[in-house]
């Protein structure tokens, strides 16, 4: 079966760190879904969101 890359964009603050743990260490059987951490400021995800909500 072919996997599934899945983006996620979260600030490095360690709020957003400890939610995404588990995920970024591999820690969860995802089955065939790959994660991919994309770590920005508040403000640029922010933008990606409002751009993806305009299309």
């Amino acid at each position: 079966m072919e996997s599934r890359l899945v983006r996620i964009g979260h600030s490095p603050d360690p709020d957003d760190a400890f939610m995404f743990y588990a995920l970024a260490k591999e820690r969860l059987d995802t089955g065939r879904l790959r994660f991919q951490h994309l770590l920005e400021g508040i403000e640029t995800l922010n933008g990606w969101a409002l751009e993806a909500d305009s299309k």
